[in-house]
């Protein structure tokens, strides 16, 4: 059997597995870990319509060992904030920030990233991370779920954002 995906979640696609009812296949297929920003202050609830929000739950799923907790340190923030330039990463939620200077890391480097952020995906294509991003398409089909998604959660959206971050790199890149 193959071995799981070592996946980082940004919030919108947490919130999103939530209202569509796509989480629990999407925690028990692959090893998922979030940045500490998105579970203590990004992914608290989801509108679930009609003024009706509902929790979400991640600590117990984190006390037990089904999903992961990962949180940057201050050099990783530094690092990151050296490598594109501050404009740029003012355009990053903070979750998406803290995952980014999370990947350029050797801790991190056999781990995908998955968003439906542009920002945070063309941040991706700008550090030369591109093969780094995964979608929520591509995440689902790979343990068989077929599923109509929003447009910035498919693969071909995903492909588009990163090739335009590569081709932006001297635009926002710091190298």
């Amino acid at each position: 059997m193959k071995k799981p995906d070592l996946v980082i979640l940004d919030a919108n696609v947490v919130i999103d597995a939530h209202r569509e009812n796509y989480w629990n296949p999407l925690i028990q297929g692959h090893k998922i870990h979030l940045p500490a920003t998105v579970v203590r202050e990004e992914v608290q609830y989801f509108d679930a319509g009609k003024n009706n929000k509902k929790g979400i739950q991640l600590k117990s799923l984190i006390d037990n060992g089904l999903i992961f907790e990962i949180a940057a340190t201050l050099d990783d923030e530094k690092h990151l904030q050296r490598l594109v330039k501050p404009h740029f990463l003012q355009s990053f939620d903070p979750g998406e920030r803290e995952a980014l200077a999370l990947l350029i890391t050797n801790r991190y480097k056999d781990f995908l990233f998955c968003t439906g952020d542009r920002a945070a995906i063309k941040g991706l294509g700008v550090l030369g991370l591109s093969n780094r991003g995964i979608s929520v398409e591509k995440l689902l089909e790979k343990i068989g779920i077929k599923k109509n998604l929003k447009n910035h959660f498919t693969e071909n959206w995903l492909r588009q954002q990163l090739t335009q971050g590569f081709q932006e790199r001297d635009l926002w890149g710091c190298q």
